[in-house]
């Protein structure tokens, strides 16, 4: 009774903006709802590592709680926050390691391929087009079907920046083939004709 009563404080500090008294009640409760609530504090007051550790904790302690649906929700819903964050600021390293925490929990979620669509990006914005082609690869040949078309054009970019390309031309050509109601059909034909002349040009 006394473990409930603490957990019970804990959600009222936490409602009411009191977080600090919020996580010592939850440090004197104990099972799945108390760590929960540490999570949740944690994210308040904007301390992200922890919360996200907790979360992690959770999915290996607890993974018969009834409440495992609503934690495995927030974490990816905050890590996906976070993550964004750091991609807006241009801290493409620090985006990485986060995103790569949600492949590594949920390789098969429409998460995952989110994320590895992401970091993708984030290896794209740093000139690295080998490992951006390597994830959007990745992504492209995941089972969730949410980014192909996303990750097959980027991955077309990809190979262009290399200079294959050959392998661009096929890329693109591929989305234009597979995809016809795409939002990319436009680009991708204009990257296939501009592509197919330059291939011609060093043909002749």
């Amino acid at each position: 009774i006394e473990d409930q009563i603490w957990m019970l404080l804990g959600w009222q500090y936490l409602y009411s903006g009191e977080h600090r008294k919020a996580m010592n009640c939850f440090l004197e409760s104990a099972g799945d709802l108390a760590k929960l609530g540490q999570a949740k504090t944690h994210l308040k007051m904007e301390q992200y590592e922890s919360a996200f550790r907790i979360y992690e904790d959770f999915f290996n302690f607890f993974p018969a709680s009834p409440n495992i649906k609503l934690v495995r929700g927030d974490y990816l819903r905050e890590m996906a926050h976070y993550a964004k964050l750091h991609q807006e600021a241009k801290k493409h390293i620090e985006a990485i390691q986060i995103w790569k925490r949600v492949v590594d929990f949920f390789p098969e979620s429409e998460d995952a391929e989110n994320a590895r669509f992401n970091i993708g990006q984030c290896y794209f914005a740093l000139e690295n087009w080998q490992e951006a082609l390597k994830w959007y690869l990745a992504a492209f040949n995941a089972k969730a079907k949410t980014k192909d078309e996303d990750a097959l054009y980027q991955a077309g970019l990809s190979y262009y920046e290399m200079g294959q390309n050959v392998e661009a031309y096929k890329t693109f050509n591929t989305l234009i083939n597979q995809y016809p109601n795409s939002i990319y059909q436009t680009r991708a034909r204009q990257w296939v004709k501009q592509l197919k002349k330059d291939l011609e040009y060093f043909q002749e």
